[in-house]
């Protein structure tokens, strides 16, 4: 009896073999969906089973889901799992790997004329086999909604101009999961949508985003009135290597004693109810300053605190440049000089601050100093 390889199939999760002959399948591919729901992303698991009986390929590999046919492998990538499967004892293929259901990348109203596709995800044991069925993930032409302009992609208001190496992003509604949007921002200082990213790199997009990975995304080319997107896949090995060395770099940073003296405007709001009168040139001290890891911290916004000398009108500020400056100077902020600059109006409670920090070292005797 001739040995079949019914081994599993793992994948790496960017969904890069196609499969080919879909159109004639549409039927059965619908049939997997729930109802009209044409949703984008929709996961299973499919059957690549050998088809020797194939009038036109004796080493066809069809593709099945839930028993039924959706299309098959191309004949370039059947025919090299084929010889690795010769050269490792077998004779035919029956096994299984994940799956996804494309839906089309057009806007909403034109979805019911257009064809679904599947995308396979799977890593061979060989080599030469994974090369065959790779596509290029990381270079693509959006579907416009734009047009070009001597040279540059321009979004119809015409506020968005594009140029080669300009950044890009990827937007995924959660929602409505169906495209992904693609946006970027440009030369006359607009920034909106530019297309949606076309199916053949959907899955390989979608998987990161919802992994919760950044992609490095730019602008590669706008030639001859097309525009070409070029995406790198940040691992998450790279990811937290990057906010490794970002992190060791803010450190270094904060460390470091200031070198120069500085004068910061800021806002200040008096947390302390009071009926006494503070006027400009009120003279506050500084009382509590961020820790290393609030200054680190992006999310939650840190804060300082001042006071009046007698501390009975406490006052928060929260500009980040005060914040890290302050920490730095976190050895002798007693030579830090705070003073009330004016009282905004029409509010009860909000003061403009002038902070002078000196550098380290040094002592502030005037204005002059900074």
């Amino acid at each position: 009896m001739a040995a079949i390889y019914s081994k599993s199939i793992v994948g790496d999760g960017r969904y890069s073999v196609s499969v080919v002959g879909t159109s004639h399948y549409q039927q059965n591919i619908r049939s997997l969906l729930d109802g009209d729901d044409l949703t984008f992303h929709f996961e299973c698991e499919a059957e690549l089973i050998s088809e020797p009986s194939n009038q036109y390929d004796s080493r066809a590999i069809k593709v099945k889901i839930n028993e039924k046919r959706v299309g098959y492998l191309s004949r370039e990538l059947a025919g090299a799992i084929g010889k690795w499967l010769q050269s490792q004892g077998f004779a035919y293929i029956r096994c299984s790997c994940p799956a996804m259901v494309l839906g089309p990348t057009v806007d909403d109203e034109q979805i019911d004329g257009w064809n679904l596709g599947i995308r396979l995800d799977f890593v061979f044991p060989d080599s030469k086999v994974n090369k065959t069925g790779l596509n290029n993930p990381t270079l693509f032409s959006p579907a416009l909604q734009g047009k070009i302009i001597d040279g540059h992609l321009c979004t119809d208001d015409e506020r968005l101009l594009l140029k080669d190496g300009d950044p890009v992003s990827f937007w995924l509604n959660r929602h409505n999961p169906i495209f992904i949007n693609i946006y970027a921002s440009g030369g006359m200082g607009g920034s909106g949508r530019i297309g949606v990213v076309p199916q053949s790199h959907y899955p390989a997009i979608f998987s990161h985003l919802e992994n919760g990975l950044p992609i490095d995304s730019w602008i590669h080319k706008v030639e001859n009135g097309n525009c070409e997107i070029q995406f790198h896949l940040v691992s998450r090995e790279e990811h937290t290597n990057r906010l490794r060395e970002f992190r060791e770099a803010q450190i270094a940073a904060l460390m470091k004693p200031l070198t120069q003296s500085s004068k910061i405007t800021a806002m200040a709001c008096c947390i302390t109810p009071t009926i006494k009168k503070l006027k400009k040139g009120d003279r506050l001290f500084v009382t509590k300053i961020p820790t290393l890891e609030e200054c680190l911290d992006r999310l939650n916004q840190p804060s300082v605190n001042f006071s009046t000398k007698d501390g009975a009108i406490q006052f928060s500020c929260d500009k980040g440049e005060l914040e890290r400056k302050l920490f730095r100077a976190r050895d002798y902020l007693q030579n830090v000089s705070v003073t009330i600059s004016k009282k905004l109006r029409g509010h009860s409670n909000l003061y403009e601050v002038e902070v002078r920090i000196p550098k380290a070292g040094k002592q502030l005797k005037d204005k002059s100093d900074v």
